[in-house]
């Protein structure tokens, strides 16, 4: 097949060094690693780059695959689990970039304050693309408020300028100066009042006046507090719900901010 590069952005891999890890500290696992075994493709390099070079101009962005890592350990433990996965998905890539256009880091999110830290290092330090989050994280829903700041820190690695797509050599750019300057934080008070203060003047005057009203809220009471027509107020917020700071909830809205954010921001 020739024509146009083919970038397979879901490739799952097995580095030894990873999964020998995995084993050790889930001995569980150790008859489904087995039967893992089986599924050679994972392992063997050989076999791996023979089929891809039945399609011609081909690249794979590789992961992790199942079991997700917080279902094998927790603490640093788990910690440790993904930065082996990372460290070997990363130096496959160097070793091999004709064959991986990128990888895509695993987290740990049991561990959120440390799941922060690696998300910097690993697309930092060793150029991951993104990051895998499995449904669901041990049990508890992707949109548990307590895996919030991961994904803002996700948003702000774009937002800010960190991590932006380079559209003539078709592959993402990573910033690692830039990225090592900026402070690592696991409050996600500080990651929602970066966000509000991105915003335009009169979409903070909004949040202001809506988080003295408290959440949930409607925009006619937002109306008769800020003196404004209900179009008017209808505008402000459209940025805010644009980067879901609020959702809408049937004739009412509902602040994804905590009022101590809005506060701190403006």
């Amino acid at each position: 097949m020739t024509g146009y590069p083919l970038i397979d952005i879901y490739c799952h891999i097995f580095p030894e060094r990873f999964f020998q890890e995995m084993i050790r500290v889930a001995p569980n696992l150790t008859n489904i690693g087995a039967r893992l075994r089986n599924v050679k493709k994972l392992f063997d390099l050989d076999l791996r780059f023979r089929e891809m070079d039945a399609f011609g101009n081909y690249r794979q962005v590789i992961s992790l695959p199942n079991p997700p890592i917080e279902d094998l350990a927790k603490g640093a433990t788990g910690l440790e689990l993904t930065r082996i996965g990372n460290d070997t998905m990363a130096e496959l890539c160097r070793k091999h970039p004709e064959r991986f256009a990128g990888f895509v880091a695993a987290v740990s999110l049991t561990d959120v304050e440390g799941s922060l830290a690696e998300v910097r290092r690993a697309v930092g330090e060793l150029g991951a693309s993104g990051i895998q989050v499995f449904t669901s994280i041990a049990g508890r829903p992707l949109d548990d408020e307590a895996f919030r700041p991961v994904f803002a820190e996700m948003a702000t690695l774009e937002e800010e300028g960190y991590l932006e797509f380079e559209s003539d050599a078709g592959r993402w750019i990573y910033r690692i100066e830039a990225i090592a300057r900026a402070p690592i934080t696991d409050n996600v008070i500080d990651l929602m009042t970066r966000k509000i203060r991105r915003l335009s003047p009169t979409t903070q005057r909004a949040l202001m006046l809506a988080a003295c009203i408290g959440s949930p809220f409607d925009a006619p009471t937002l109306a008769t507090v800020s003196e404004q027509t209900l179009d008017a107020v209808n505008d402000d917020l459209k940025e805010a719900l644009n980067e879901g700071l609020i959702v809408a909830a049937g004739s009412r809205l509902v602040s994804n901010l905590r009022d101590r954010a809005v506060i701190v921001a403006l």
